[in-house]
């Protein structure tokens, strides 16, 4: 019996031995040896939402760091260069269904030394120590008089100074929205199931996880998150078609309020009738059509609407019930 335990002890200990020497081999100082990366932050995107304001906001867009290698290389100066695209941000519209414009020049401005307009961008200049800077603006809100309209900065590192650039944060998109009161995220019931008279295999997918984005003072498009565990993340409407989890192309309700929230019109997020599918969206004014603020401070929009189809066929029926769970 010692001996089968000498045995076993002596196996422990030779497989201690073989862990700590893979262990050893497998720990190397970074030191000199590692890289020294510069990067954005928060890339690839930042988003900030705003309620409306007239003020000027100081706030960090974001922010460009030197991750140094070593003590010797975070106390040498250095200079980045940022490069501003509009391509980044007409790229992001055509594959999102977006409509951002780029910040106009005299919406903001920069509140930090370090950047230096240089051409279609900025030089950033790194002290000795310096391993990060802020691009901080002065974002003035009386310039945004039109609430219905998105802005955004886009930037690319297009010198690292010498250094190696992080692939995965070499660029970002900052996107600037104002957010009115229905603005948010919202889970939607139907309180009457989905009718679609041309096609009975294409059902309701309740309940959906969608966002109202703001379109204007008084106005919000449905964004698509999930519906039944099927992600979706666009402007659209997800059904059943069968089985299946699907969408109907081309159409996003907005829903148009008066001022007490009160829904007068209903409009397709991708035109009247305009888009490839010729689809369009009314109210039905049958419905309560109606945002809520509820005695114990609850948000609901109760509205019944209409997905039109090309031609001017009333196609699909929608009685539905959006209850507010928070900002998105």
């Amino acid at each position: 019996m010692k001996n089968i335990i000498s045995k076993s002890l002596l196996a422990l200990g030779m497989l201690a031995m073989v862990l700590s020497s893979c262990i050893d081999d497998d720990l190397v100082p970074l030191g000199d040896q590692g890289q020294t990366l510069v990067k954005i932050l928060e890339g690839p995107e930042q988003n900030f939402f705003f309620s409306p304001f007239t003020e000027v906001k100081t706030m960090d867009a974001f922010s460009l760091r030197k991750d140094a290698n070593s003590n010797a290389t975070l106390k040498t100066a250095s200079t980045f260069v940022l490069t501003q695209s509009q391509a980044m941000i007409d790229s992001f519209n055509v594959h999102n269904g977006e409509t951002f414009e780029a910040l106009p020049d005299d919406f903001f401005k920069l509140a930090n030394s370090a950047f230096e307009k240089s051409g279609d961008g900025y030089k950033v200049n790194f002290a000795s120590g310096d391993f990060s800077k802020e691009f901080t603006i002065e974002l003035d809100g009386s310039k945004w008089t039109d609430l219905g309209k998105k802005y955004a900065l886009a930037f690319a590192v297009s010198d690292a100074g010498g250094y190696n650039l992080s692939s995965s944060k070499d660029s970002i998109l900052v996107f600037f929205s104002i957010k009115n009161k229905y603005d948010g995220n919202y889970e939607v019931e139907a309180t009457q199931p989905m009718l679609d008279v041309t096609n009975s295999a294409l059902v309701g997918n309740y309940p959906i996880d969608a966002d109202l984005h703001t379109t204007g003072a008084n106005s919000v498009a449905m964004f698509s998150n999930s519906a039944n565990g099927a992600d979706f993340y666009n402007y659209t409407h997800p059904i059943l078609n069968g089985p299946d989890a699907s969408q109907y192309g081309n159409f996003a309700p907005i829903f148009n309020m008066d001022s007490d929230g009160k829904v007068i019109s209903v409009t397709n997020f991708y035109g009247q009738g305009t888009n490839s599918s010729g689809r369009s969206a009314r109210l039905d004014p049958t419905g309560v059509n109606k945002f809520t603020v509820n005695d114990d401070g609850s948000k609901t929009l109760e509205v019944k609407y209409i997905l039109v189809q090309a031609g001017g066929v009333d196609r699909t029926f929608f009685t539905e019930k959006w209850t507010y769970k928070g900002e998105r």
